[in-house]
């Protein structure tokens, strides 16, 4: 009877970075997941399909203001339909059409200072609040925020023909418009009187307190101001997509991903939206390990392409990851994508993976000790697999070469000893076949191996001193 096969016991690996979730608020249906066509994890409408193929790439520098509207409402998180957006969409033209004067002003600058003063008197009636960052919110119900307020003006501002976009500074945000001679006016959207703002030092040493303080933002100094981020309208609807309105306290779980790979998608060489993407990759991966395999595996098999892309090339190339915090949870995730490559017959690419990660995980990172856990885990449970199913058959010598192209590779792992006593026992069994089959000299060359390969091979050694005797 052959020996008992000793198997590796399972190492769940979990760890919480950037997004604070909780095993039951990831408890979802996800039966409507990964829509065949689609690049995408979660179910995404034709509506946010249509987006995501007019803003992935150069193109989305050229959008009409039709087009930016459709970006900022699916930045809003729930605004997923084209019934939807023709909804905004028609209180928008219904505010132009209703103010004449707007089209009849006498140069893009009087048009854009009576646009800021009609938008407050028309949308804002329902007040301020710094948490306010949904655009389709404002139109639902009036509060507005920095950000919000300015994607609604910069649309209308396009509906009217005007060249507006965006500016970022660490703690607010604002539009801004060109005029024909190449001059910028800078635009408080959260202010009626706030067309050509002059934020220069002496606004940050007399008014900025106040002003900043008053919108419950932090206070920001000139230094600040010299650093904010001019930026296309298309990309502040972007910065839109990872907002106030899109945290633990206004949007659900299963809401967040599908934003986080709305971005992710449309982003594709941001590192701050692949951060976020794989941080609720690797959340996804994590609680589905340990849950339901099956959507594990059709996780996996779904951003597989996306993930053997981010190793193209090179897996830790450093100025493709500069910010570590991008770093962690990509590798993490590579170690999930090492295990499903080699549960599905992937199993060169697997082994290289898992093998890269182990050699090349840098020391100093976060959680380095998790990756290459997770790595040696995926390596030693397809070797662990694959000689069951040989054991089962009693495929003796398909078992040896397994366990030994294992130790071969020198892992340091404490589940090494499990192979080898394994790797012990199905010696002993192919020998005991041979013996019982009368081709004793095989049966004997068999044990004189294990105790010349295997470190310690008492049972070896002791059974090939009974055949001996028996001999003798």
């Amino acid at each position: 009877m052959a020996k008992t096969l000793y198997l590796l016991g399972t190492l769940w690996l979990t760890l919480w970075i950037s997004v604070a979730v909780s095993a039951d608020e990831r408890d979802i249906d996800r039966s409507a997941f990964a829509v065949p066509g689609q690049p995408a994890w979660t179910a995404l409408t034709a509506f946010e399909m249509q987006v995501i193929d007019r803003f992935t790439g150069a193109s989305a520098q050229q959008a009409s203001a039709d087009e930016l509207l459709a970006l900022f409402l699916v930045a809003s998180g729930n605004v997923r339909s084209e019934a939807d957006y023709h909804h905004y969409r028609e209180q928008l033209l219904s505010f132009l059409a209703s103010h004449d004067e707007l089209i009849e002003a006498d140069s893009p600058r009087e048009t854009g200072a009576l646009l800021l003063r009609l938008m407050h008197r028309h949308f804002f009636g329902a007040g301020y609040d710094a948490n306010q960052s949904a655009m389709a919110e404002i139109l639902d119900t009036g509060v507005y925020n920095c950000i919000s307020s300015a994607l609604l003006y910069i649309v209308l501002a396009e509906y009217l023909g005007l060249n507006p976009s965006g500016v970022i500074m660490p703690s607010h945000a604002f539009a801004q418009l060109m005029l024909d001679d190449g001059q910028i006016i800078e635009v408080e959207t959260t202010s009626e009187d706030g067309f050509d703002v002059i934020r220069d030092p002496e606004f940050f040493a007399r008014q900025a307190e106040q002003w900043f303080s008053e919108r419950r933002l932090v206070v920001a100094d000139y230094s600040d101001y010299e650093n904010r981020r001019q930026i296309s309208a298309a990309e502040l609807g972007f910065e839109n997509m990872w907002v106030q309105h899109i945290s633990v306290d206004r949007m659900n779980y299963a809401d967040r991903l599908r934003m986080a790979e709305l971005k992710g998608l449309m982003q594709a060489d941001d590192l701050v939206a692949q951060h976020n993407r794989l941080v609720y990759y690797y959340q996804e991966a994590d609680y589905l390990k340990r849950h339901d395999e099956a959507a594990w595996t059709a996780l996996m098999s779904r951003i597989d392409p996306y993930l053997s892309d981010w190793q193209t090339v090179s897996l830790f190339e450093q100025h493709r990851f500069t910010d570590r915090d991008t770093l962690l949870p990509m590798l993490l995730l590579q170690s999930h994508h090492a295990e499903w490559m080699l549960s599905n017959n992937k199993v060169e690419e697997g082994l290289g993976l898992a093998e890269a990660l182990l050699a090349e995980t840098p020391d100093q990172l976060r959680d380095a000790h998790v990756i290459r856990a997770g790595a040696l885990q995926a390596i030693e449970q397809y070797y662990m697999s694959l000689a069951a199913r040989h054991w089962e058959n009693q495929q003796w010598g398909q078992v040896i070469s397994v366990y030994h192209e294992y130790l071969g590779k020198d892992l340091e792992s404490p589940s090494r000893s499990v192979f080898q006593v394994n790797l012990e026992a199905a010696y002993l069994n192919s020998s005991s076949d041979y013996w019982q089959s009368e081709e004793r000299d095989v049966a004997i060359s068999l044990l004189e191996a294990c105790i010349i390969r295997l470190p310690v091979a008492e049972q070896c050694h002791q059974r090939l001193q009974e055949m001996r005797q028996v001999l003798l």
